[in-house]
């Protein structure tokens, strides 16, 4: 039976990772609000390598983007992540009195990021003074590295590391607009498209494309649904919304993707994220 193979699963503790990570995404919720605190204090912080820590995380926090190791000496790679974003990869402007940070560089798969936000006056004051005097190649986070941020976070939540925070909020907005659902007499397709477009909104928060050729030899980039289905979303979710309302969960996940996530395909119809 399927809770046969589950608990046979479970007996091999090296297949309990994925479980291990969306728990552990699970419970940053516990501590978010300290972190969050604490990173807006450290905005004033008299050190600048505090503040360069506190803007980091806000990024990484808000923007879900990943923290982005720095290139090897003879690495000739463009991409980038926050730990990584040089001054060419920054525009700081106003408009009509908001502060606007505009981010425009390649991500892991040579992906472009383009995204521009609002950000608070003491946000800008301290990138506007990060990249005070650098070259376009300067790095604005120059003071800081994927393992201090690592360490930094260790010191509220054992185990935490940048990488829970782009897990924690794929799962929150899935969550999220899963609960929005209220139309249970619905076809079983509107509910199935319902789904997908959840895990769409996902995929765009974490910037999830892939490249389709086009007639020419031109590439254009969609938005890839996969990886953020199996690697970002908990599936107990939508294994509980499933249940919920009645969708086979065959029409969410593959046979073999199934397979892959058995420890999460017996979730109760009540689990919440």
């Amino acid at each position: 039976s399927l809770e046969n193979v589950v608990r046979e699963q479970f007996a091999d503790p090296q297949k309990t990772t994925d479980q291990q990570k969306y728990d552990m995404a699970r419970n940053l919720a516990t501590y978010l609000g300290k972190i969050r605190e604490q990173y807006r204090m450290d905005f004033k912080a008299d050190e600048e390598k505090i503040r360069q820590r506190a803007v980091a995380l806000y990024f990484i926090d808000t923007l879900g983007i990943r923290v982005g190791n720095r290139k090897k000496e003879g690495n000739t790679s463009e991409t980038a992540g926050c730990c990584s974003l040089r001054k060419k990869h920054l525009k700081l402007y106003k408009e009509n009195n908001n502060q606007v940070v505009e981010f425009d560089f390649l991500c892991k798969g040579s992906i472009r990021y383009y995204n521009q936000i609002s950000v608070e006056k003491i946000v800008y004051s301290n990138l506007q003074r990060f990249l005070k005097n650098k070259s376009d190649e300067g790095y604005v986070f120059d003071r800081l590295s994927p393992t201090h941020l690592n360490t930094y976070l260790k010191t509220f939540m054992d185990g935490l590391t940048t990488k829970v925070f782009r897990t924690y909020h794929a799962c929150r907005i899935m969550q999220q607009e899963l609960d929005k659902f209220t139309r249970a007499k619905r076809h079983e397709s509107y509910k199935i498209g319902y789904c997908k477009k959840s895990i769409k909104l996902v995929a765009i928060f974490l910037n999830h494309q892939r490249a389709v050729a086009e007639k020419g030899g031109n590439k254009k980039f969609e938005t890839s649904l996969t990886s953020a289905k199996l690697y970002y979303i908990d599936p107990r979710i939508v294994v509980a919304w499933c249940t919920k309302w009645c969708v086979p969960i065959e029409n969410i996940y593959s046979t073999s993707q199934r397979e892959k996530l058995l420890w999460a395909m017996t979730a109760d119809a009540d689990f919440k994220f």
